[in-house]
């Protein structure tokens, strides 16, 4: 509390001030409103760039924390770090705080992170196996690879979390060995777009080509019909 009284030391009057403080409880969440659990670290301070820290703590196993006790005033709140488990996009916003007296709460969300995965199949719908390899890039060129997925036997592989609101571009880019002699590998170029907490799938159907020389039929051209399937709805889209 904020109290002042009067008292007489040696024949003077003496103000004594105890200055107001007051401390910060934070509740750390996804954006569906699920706790995040221990080890997220934020930053207080006192300046708007961030460069003065005054104070740090991190989050317990039910997702709270609570800064030290600081004077009443104007700060500024940083997360600094998050936990690779949690699978959530750290924050780069700085919140001003008014830290009033006492206990002052705040829920601090992270957008959770998305997932592509692929589902290899042939031309006439039957899923393929293992072996398939996919590249995912940051371009619409496929200049810029962030990582390479591969079906697993079941036919499908799946990446790693990604950034939610980011459009990555799928593209075949191997095949298991033997498999080229039945399917070529399919070309196109497949825009997805992440979205928080979901997995997104598309399924890849192989080409067909003939042998220009003899006109042997050694793989079946049918084009490729691609099914995108991103938060629930689904799209077709058709290639040659």
């Amino acid at each position: 509390s904020n109290t002042s009284r009067w008292t007489r030391v040696g024949g003077a009057n003496t103000t004594i001030v105890n200055t107001a403080t007051g401390y910060l409880t934070l509740t750390k969440e996804d954006n569906a409103g699920n706790a995040l659990g221990a080890g997220v670290v934020f930053g207080l301070f006192t300046d708007a760039e961030c460069t003065n820290k005054i104070d740090e703590f991190t989050t317990d196993e039910n997702g709270v924390a609570k800064s030290a006790v600081h004077d009443r005033g104007t700060y500024y709140l940083k997360e600094l770090s998050v936990p690779d488990s949690f699978h959530v996009v750290i924050s780069s916003d700085v919140t001003e705080i008014s830290l009033g007296i006492g206990e002052n709460t705040l829920t601090v969300e992270n957008d959770l992170m998305g997932q592509i995965s692929v589902i290899k199949k042939d031309d006439a719908g039957t899923t393929l196996g293992a072996g398939f390899s996919f590249g995912i890039y940051t371009d619409s060129s496929c200049t810029n690879l962030v990582e390479t997925i591969t079906t697993d036997t079941t036919g499908i592989a799946t990446s790693s979390y990604l950034t939610p609101g980011e459009t990555y571009y799928i593209k075949e880019i191997g095949l298991p060995t033997g498999a080229a002699e039945i399917y070529s590998t399919n070309n196109t170029v497949y825009p997805v777009t992440v979205v928080s907490g979901e997995t997104g799938a598309f399924t890849g159907l192989g080409h067909g080509i003939c042998d220009q020389t003899s006109g042997e039929l050694i793989k079946m051209d049918r084009g490729t019909v691609v099914e995108v399937q991103i938060s629930g709805v689904t799209k077709g889209v058709s290639g040659e």
